[in-house]
């Protein structure tokens, strides 16, 4: 598939999947691209409040932004330019002050993107620092799947978060989706939304012998979200919003 592209185009980043970043433009359309790098990941990148944002256009309270993550693609769509919002995010995004440039292979299909077999498990975890985020900033996410050529997306997946000083994080995670998964067995009726509160101590999802964050946990935390996010089979479609507080 030949693309073209405008020079310095500003996109959205998607959520990305098995190795894949999926970036929105803003004709409606979406592209799939890979890493030239094997050991740049995506998932260590975007999604998690490294990248400077665009403000959504949903009306929100004072005092809140809706938030999505943006990059730069350049050089006809070979380069790709991640920006960081601040400069802590700079140490973690590798952005030394002009930006942390990408080397991409050529664009895919949704289909090549997709492969054989779709990681499951890579997904969950990035889903779960996502939470994780939310969780510290007080936040709301958003995962809405965009349709093509549509340039408004469809929110799926919501998930309101918090944690308190003891470090006991508290979710609410909503969709009008009925979810057939165990997972979801105890949700709540709250007119069109299925509700499901999820509570964990931050400690539990730490592996006591590395003291890393414990990746079968991260996947089990994720779960609710994951199985809500990919039921309409377009896990390749799928981006992030963020609630967050202006102060």
């Amino acid at each position: 598939m030949t693309w073209t592209y405008p020079d310095n185009e500003q996109v959205r980043c998607g959520i990305p999947f098995n190795g894949v970043l999926p970036l929105w433009h803003s004709d409606g359309t979406i592209t799939w691209h890979a890493s030239r790098d094997e050991s740049i990941r995506f998932d260590e990148l975007v999604n998690i409040g490294l990248l400077t944002w665009e403000e959504g256009a949903t009306p929100l309270p004072s005092g809140f932004s809706e938030r999505w993550e943006i990059a730069e693609l350049t050089n006809n769509g070979m380069t790709l330019i991640l920006r960081a919002v601040d400069a802590h995010a700079q140490a973690a995004l590798g952005d030394h002050g002009n930006g942390r440039r990408i080397s991409l292979r050529e664009p895919m299909t949704y289909e090549e993107a997709m492969g054989q077999e779709f990681d499951a498990n890579s997904f969950a975890i990035h889903c779960a620092r996502i939470m994780l985020r939310l969780a510290r900033d007080h936040g709301v996410g958003l995962i809405n799947l965009r349709f093509p050529r549509e340039k408004d997306p469809a929110p799926i997946v919501s998930m309101s978060a918090a944690s308190d000083a003891h470090g006991m994080m508290t979710f609410d995670v909503g969709t009008q989706l009925d979810v057939d998964a165990p997972e979801w067995k105890d949700a709540q009726k709250h007119g069109a939304m299925n509700m499901l509160m999820i509570q964990r101590p931050y400690s539990s999802l730490i592996d006591r012998s590395t003291q890393a964050l414990d990746a079968a946990a991260l996947v089990e935390l994720a779960q609710p979200v994951v199985r809500a996010a990919i039921q309409p089979g377009f896990p390749f479609a799928l981006g992030l919003a963020t609630m967050l507080p202006t102060i």
